[in-house]
């Protein structure tokens, strides 16, 4: 990581590099000028990132001696890491600390917690993962994120990150505000289907590398033979997904029906899981009046 010194230095000459682009006297098309803009602004905002870093780390020198929870901790030194931002990863120098007099305990990132970085992205990076793998399939969320920032996180990390927000969906949703403008009809649907997914054994199973054979012949398996998968005991296991909607009928000018504050609801755990939740969520929407009709 560059020093604060370098970092401001480096802020300064992509500025100077985004004004000469502008002032250039050249003949040059709208679309060659946004094209560099955009590439231009990402790296000074990676430029910005970094001379932001910078000025934190500067904040925990190694020896630093400061509390969690009660428990003196101290400032062990610094691990090189990247930290991915809207603007690109910015090469990071991380202060570790450990609990006074244990140098073999796990070690704490208080630069990280302080700051408020979430696992090696910054929260408005994560938000915005978040928001386009809701309305798309990972692999097109990846693929727009790399055509709009010049990056994209790896899918694992997508993965960890999607887990991370969606345990904060329940709450959200619970406290949300009712719909305005539902009809005495509520309507409400549900389905399943199996998303594919693997055991941890199975994982670690297919992660080992796969051993060479120098010779071309087949080697002998050392250790007990293979045990064969009894019925129904797959590789692959499909993990039922449980979906739901619910929304209000509303007639048009022409006089069909058109659903109105439709939500959707899913969820890995069961029917029943999803069937309470929906019952909840059409309680909140009134359908314990009388005068109300609940279709399923």
């Amino acid at each position: 990581m560059p020093t604060i010194f370098e970092a401001r230095a480096n802020v300064q000459r992509e500025m100077q590099q985004l004004v000469a682009l502008v002032d250039r006297q050249s003949r040059q098309t709208a679309t060659e000028v946004e094209i560099a803009l955009w590439s231009g602004m990402l790296r000074l905002g990676v430029a910005m990132m970094t001379l932001f870093f910078a000025h934190q780390a500067a904040k925990w020198p190694t020896g630093l001696r400061y509390k969690l929870g009660g428990v003196e901790h101290e400032v062990q030194g610094a691990d090189a890491v990247e930290i991915g931002t809207k603007f690109g990863k910015v090469s990071v120098d991380q202060p570790t600390g450990r609990i006074v007099g244990r140098p073999r305990d796990r070690r704490d990132f208080p630069m990280s917690r302080a700051l408020g970085l979430p696992g090696g992205f910054t929260l408005p990076m994560v938000t915005l993962v978040a928001k386009f793998c809701a309305l798309m399939a990972f692999a097109p969320a990846r693929q727009i994120l790399r055509d709009l920032l010049g990056w994209a996180p790896a899918p694992r990390s997508v993965l960890r990150m999607i887990d991370t927000v969606g345990a904060q969906a329940r709450p959200f949703l619970e406290q949300a505000q009712v719909p305005e403008g539902d009809t005495d009809v509520l309507l409400i649907t549900a389905d399943g289907k199996g998303a594919p997914a693997i055991s941890s054994a199975e994982n670690a199973k297919r992660r080992k590398p796969h051993r060479k054979n120098a010779g071309g012949l087949r080697q002998k398996k050392s250790g007990s033979p293979k045990k064969r998968r009894g019925p129904g005991k797959k590789s692959k296991n499909a993990k039922m997904a449980a979906v739901g909607v619910i929304c209000s009928l509303k007639l048009d000018d022409s006089g069909n029906a058109r659903p109105v504050n439709k939500r959707m609801y899913a969820t890995f755990k069961s029917y029943r899981a999803l069937c309470v939740w929906l019952k909840a969520e059409a309680v909140r929407r009134g359908s314990s009046r009388t005068s109300r009709t609940c279709a399923c």
